[in-house]
């Protein structure tokens, strides 16, 4: 798929000074808000272990039942050997279509930098199934995305029924859309293959454990991947995207891109001027259950099991940063001690 030169610019909406930021640039494009497809959505519960989270499967599956006509509810998992394709699987006393995609049909993808010829880390290229399922399923309009560890306080078909009119003409729906902050875990991953992005447009960043994507924006990211794009998706999704000119849209909370009448909805949070997360919606707080407050989303959302795993990951990881601060700390101190000492001799 080729984009085709676009006259008009990408805008960025200020919640601050409720205007737009404009970026002059020439960007390539698929039209914004293209809603194409069938006339229905796709919804699409990520997991790889969908019986262990069974209970809210049925409960998201039966709010979306009763509240649309006009969505589809498929399972979608990454398993590295397991076999590929779609088969139904029986969750309580439903039957549901899961979709399957292992290391093979990854290494099949015609993307010269996205997929490591080596190594797959999957915490890095998560999007990838999605894009795969979206290759086997292109009839849809938007594709609702939703991890297996996240909750919502509310009924989610309400939700999702509300965004389709909120939305408007967004590309992609998200939370915590942000400016890139300097010195990100996963800048080093990003790049632009064949095109060339104006060096002086702002980068941006969103989260996407929970989000939805027209056919066109998913049309315009495989085709960027088809042209050397790669890297974590929270950062390459918005980079390939604004550079398309396409819209994106953050469905809450109170950060600087957050529409006045979307402001403190979907998702609590507690840090709109950085990247960190903190709140209903983020990284830091492993969670055994949501929170009380009504009609949020909640992240992550952890059973025991997986709970328990999580959390001594991250006693490890938190260790290892405060150990190696001080490990650093005493050796400047014992190096500036042993400069001392060779300068008095």
């Amino acid at each position: 798929m080729v984009m085709t030169r676009a006259s008009k610019t990408t805008e960025f909406y200020s919640a601050d000074n409720k205007e737009a930021l404009s970026v002059d640039d020439d960007p390539r494009q698929s039209p914004g808000g293209n809603i194409a497809g069938n006339g229905r959505d796709a919804f699409i519960y990520f997991s790889l272990r969908p019986s262990e989270t069974s209970r809210r499967v049925v409960r998201f599956y039966r709010s979306l039942l009763n509240s649309l006509s006009d969505i589809d509810f498929h399972i979608v998992s990454f398993d590295r050997t397991g076999q590929v394709g779609t088969r139904p699987i029986r969750i309580a006393d439903i039957e549901l279509p899961q979709s399957v995609y292992n290391l093979a049909s990854v290494r099949a993808l015609d993307y010269p930098a996205k997929v490591p010829k080596s190594s797959f880390p999957f915490k890095e290229h998560c999007d990838i199934p999605i894009l795969l399922f979206w290759r086997d399923h292109p009839e849809y309009r938007r594709y609702w995305v939703m991890e297996d560890d996240v909750e919502y306080t509310g009924d989610l078909g309400t939700l999702i029924k509300r965004l389709r009119t909120t939305g408007g003409t967004a590309d992609l729906l998200c939370t915590h859309l942000r400016f890139l902050p300097e010195g990100w875990n996963y800048i080093h991953l990003f790049a632009t293959g064949s095109d060339s992005p104006p060096k002086d447009r702002p980068q941006r960043v969103c989260f996407l454990p929970f989000f939805c994507a027209t056919s066109a924006a998913l049309a315009a990211i495989d085709a960027a991947y088809l042209r050397g794009w790669s890297g974590q998706h929270e950062m390459v999704w918005p980079g390939i995207l604004d550079f398309a000119g396409m819209r994106i849209r953050d469905i809450g909370g109170r950060g600087p891109f957050v529409a006045p009448e979307d402001r403190d909805r979907c998702y609590i949070d507690h840090s709109p001027g950085d990247y960190q997360k903190r709140g209903s919606f983020g990284t830091q707080q492993i969670r055994l259950a949501a929170g009380r407050r009504r009609d949020m989303l909640w992240h992550p959302v952890k059973t025991f099991p997986n709970w328990v795993t999580m959390r001594r990951k991250r006693v490890l990881s938190v260790s290892d940063y405060y150990f190696s601060r001080l490990a650093s700390r005493c050796g400047g101190r014992l190096r500036r001690k042993s400069e001392r000492d060779n300068a008095k001799v």
